[in-house]
């Protein structure tokens, strides 16, 4: 219901994107200050000082990550939970187990998540019978340059909050990397938008603009924040990196209900999938040979 309104009535998507990036802001402003709460921290693998957050930013990012972590999870947790019970509402859901060991079903089961997320996940397999191998490098970049800044900021957290003896300089080389990967993703996508050449861009809703844009601005504020890190300009520093939280803010905690959760959805409906079709091959296999058997003469 929440994600059908960012879809079918623009006036609630636009308002509810407003709502959210002056949530974000006025939290930012009212936690943070107006002033950077900024102190110097020396890098000794590069021979330099550089901004950093003192213990009341860090505080507000910590506290504020953590809740919005719990919030997409356990809203990510009930979509997922909505759609596998309309899956189960589906007659074609049914699994004729048979006879089947409890441990061959647990085994399919497992094997087939570990099988999806390299083949669906990580490699997007499928995605690659594409004609078009620049869509499916795209859609890679968006995949790991994300991920990757993912990962850059959960490292970074761990050093600054859970005492991880890593250096400051392993989560900057990660965001460098993937903030690139990620932009390279996006611009591509926004482009295609722009000259509408390819099929799948011809038509746009306001959400692929948004989430595409999104993406790509996250990127570009993530490296001027870096730059006006180590140019020592706190204020400049501090009203981008005001900018990339609010962008952050407003890309996760609408991505329960956008078209972010198909990186969800699709992987759980393909190993649902898989493994009842092959479920029920297995039973259907067993049933025969039993029936083979009752033929035969004793």
């Amino acid at each position: 219901k929440i994600g059908s309104a960012f879809y079918y009535n623009s006036i609630v998507a636009g308002l509810s994107w407003l709502i959210l990036t002056i949530l974000a802001i006025f939290g930012i402003y009212y936690f943070m200050g107006p002033i950077p709460p900024a102190k110097l921290m020396y890098l000794p693998a590069l021979g330099t000082s550089v901004l950093e957050f003192s213990e009341k930013g860090l505080g507000f990012l910590h506290i504020s990550g953590l809740l919005l972590g719990v919030f997409i999870g356990l809203s990510a947790l009930a979509n997922l939970l909505i759609m596998y019970a309309h899956l189960r509402r589906d007659e074609s859901f049914s699994v004729s187990t048979g006879n089947i060991p409890i441990g061959t079903k647990i085994w399919l089961w497992i094997k087939n998540l570990v099988i999806v997320i390299i083949r669906e996940v990580a490699v997007q397999k499928r995605y690659l019978e594409c004609e078009n191998k620049n869509r499916y490098y795209a859609h890679m970049s968006l995949l790991w340059g994300f991920t990757g800044l993912f990962t850059a900021t959960l490292i970074g957290f761990g050093i600054d909050f859970y005492g991880l003896t890593i250096s400051h300089l392993v989560p900057f080389v990660i965001g460098v990397v993937f903030g690139i990967v990620l932009m390279y993703g996006s611009g591509y996508f926004l482009y295609k938008r722009f000259v509408k050449n390819e099929e799948f861009a011809e038509y746009s809703h306001s959400t692929d603009w948004i989430f595409t844009g999104i993406l790509f601005f996250i990127g570009l504020t993530g490296f001027l924040v870096d730059v006006f890190r180590f140019s020592l300009m706190p204020m400049a520093w501090y009203i981008t990196f005001a900018i990339h939280l609010t962008l952050v803010f407003d890309l996760l905690v609408t991505a329960p209900f956008t078209k972010f959760m198909h990186s969800l959805y699709r992987p759980l409906a393909i190993w649902i999938s898989d493994t009842k079709d092959q479920l029920n091959e297995m039973a259907s296999s067993a049933e025969a040979g039993e029936e083979i058997k009752q033929e035969l003469p004793a």
